[in-house]
């Protein structure tokens, strides 16, 4: 696997985005797996996930097309 990818853009702290950065942390703190999130350019999800060479932040905007080119687990 190259990369996990979460995608949740939400503006608000609330339970999935933190869930996510939770899991984001860990797997940057405890694994060599390239993690990418996708979420608004402040959303939740982006501003709870530890900064790290291993995190890639995609910005979504809303009713953008967004086109994934990478090899990812996305959840």
């Amino acid at each position: 696997m190259k990369s996990i990818t979460f995608f949740f853009p939400y503006p608000y702290i609330s339970g999935v985005p933190i869930l996510f950065a939770n899991i984001t942390n860990y797997l940057l703190e405890n694994s060599k797996i390239e993690i990418n999130i996708i979420d608004y350019a402040e959303g939740a999800l982006a501003r709870t996930c530890n900064r790290s060479p291993k995190l890639n932040h995609i910005v979504f905007e809303d009713f953008k097309p967004l086109d994934l080119n990478i090899q990812t687990l996305l959840v």
